[in-house]
């Protein structure tokens, strides 16, 4: 999402050069009348902060760049509505266009379709330019004989089932004692699922008969995907943030190490929340001890209008968040991010929440950075002694490998609430649903 501070000396000249600028599909996220002197004459002005999704934006830059200029001024001054329509009436066209060269390129590079004989092949959807952000990009079809289903997509090289097999052939022992389901448990380990949890989860599996007879005789990619349901229900799932149904719902903390993402995700929810149910939001950030990490807070307080306290001690934070509750629907908290060995750091997050007794406690953790056997086992449903509620997953698009979204929710018991990627706001965030895990952990990555 972009978003852009526009002022004039009125709220229709603001919201012309919005439409221009921008398109009928932006938002307001605030407005702000300005005593200051504004152009030559001094006069008061009108500060107004707007936004638009990437996707709207990129959407009106690739219509007007197909119109003449008598034209894309003419649709400038037209309705929000008649520019919308056009808009999408010339990005459509263009899509269709494209979409029917890429299928005649692909007729004639692919040289299966003139093969009697088909390979069994999977699909790598490429998105690298702005034409194909818009548009979506062609299935690039890659030769390769391997055949697992779409749904389940697995490299023609290094699988489970080759690696288990490879195992055996090499006298492994450990592979020998969980029989017909190593397979399986071979599969969850290759995504990142912790070997003990992987062997409860097929173990449970085997022990279902019903399930067990259904799927023992399928070949291995339906046997996958068959036990996908029964991993994921092992996973608790969340509500997102809304207006609050009741005081216990009001206060959120969020809880992680540097680097996590923390700032930015309390951004996201935020914009989110302002964009869909205009709720107010207040901030309180207790991060004093990293540089600009007030700063960072402020910046998007600033842009949505809210407004941001800072608790420089853990005995300030009731005070702040009281202020907040009595003008705010919802109460984020931002903490400072430390390792879970930094007990000095630790004790002042930990004295900074648990003051407060309805805070809700957000663990926020990056995929791709696994935890080991021994931190899951020895605190799963604590960070640093700390405990917390809920989990948010960030850096999706950073690693190919997520098995540890089931290794900390399995281990911890916790519901998951979001899962992030990026550092758009607030277009890089998702509520999470048991799909989109089984969709991130599993199958090809998509972000939609």
């Amino acid at each position: 999402m972009q978003v852009k501070k526009f002022e004039a000396k009125n709220m229709d000249e603001a919201l012309k050069v919005i439409k221009k600028e921008l398109g009928p599909e932006a938002i307001i996220l605030s407005t702000k009348q300005n005593k200051k002197s504004f152009g030559l004459l001094n006069r008061p002005s009108v500060v107004v902060t707007a936004a638009i999704s990437d996707h709207a934006l990129l959407k009106k830059k690739l219509a007007e760049s197909k119109m003449k200029d008598d034209l894309k001024e003419k649709v400038q001054t037209t309705s929000s509505k008649i520019q919308a329509d056009t808009y999408d009436r010339f990005a459509n066209k263009f899509i269709q266009n494209k979409n029917e060269k890429n299928q005649k390129q692909n007729y004639r590079n692919d040289s299966s379709l003139h093969s009697t004989r088909l390979s069994k092949r999977y699909i790598d959807v490429m998105d690298q330019d702005e034409d194909k952000e818009l548009y979506g990009a062609k299935p690039k079809v890659k030769d390769t004989m391997a055949s697992p289903p779409v749904t389940v997509k697995l490299p023609a090289k290094n699988t489970p089932q080759q690696r288990f097999q490879d195992s055996l052939n090499q006298g492994s022992q450990e592979n020998y004692k969980y029989g017909e389901i190593g397979v399986l448990r071979e599969h969850l380990i290759w995504v990142g699922v912790q070997p003990e949890i992987a062997t409860q989860i097929v173990t449970v599996v085997h022990n279902d008969n019903e399930t067990w007879k259904k799927i023992r005789n399928e070949d291995i990619s339906t046997q996958i995907q068959n036990l996908i349901p029964t991993v994921l229900n092992y996973i608790r799932i969340g509500a997102p943030l809304t207006a609050p149904q009741n005081e216990n719902k009001r206060v959120y903390a969020f809880l992680g190490s540097t680097g996590v993402g923390k700032t930015t995700t309390i951004a996201k929810i935020a914009t989110r929340l302002k964009i869909s149910t205009q709720k107010k939001l207040g901030f309180v950030t207790t991060d004093i001890f990293r540089m600009g990490g007030v700063d960072h807070l402020q910046s998007y307080a600033d842009i949505l209008g809210y407004p941001l306290i800072v608790a420089d001690s853990p005995e300030k934070v009731p005070a702040a968040v009281g202020q907040l509750l009595s003008q705010c629907d919802l109460v984020l908290i931002d903490t400072p991010g430390c390792s879970e060995f930094n007990l000095d750091r630790l004790a002042f997050i930990k004295n900074s929440v648990d003051v407060l007794p309805q805070c809700n406690k957000f663990l926020v953790t990056p995929v791709n950075q696994p935890s080991s056997s021994k931190q899951l086992k020895v605190s799963p449903s604590r960070y640093g002694g700390i405990m917390f509620d809920g989990h948010i997953f960030t850096k999706i698009d950073e690693t190919d490998v997520r098995g540890e979204i089931i290794n900390r929710a399995y281990c911890s018991k916790r519901p998951v609430y979001y899962l992030t990627q990026g550092q758009k706001v607030p277009d890089d965030i998702q509520v999470a649903t048991r799909e989109r895990i089984g969709q991130a952990v599993f199958h090809q990555y998509s972000w939609e």
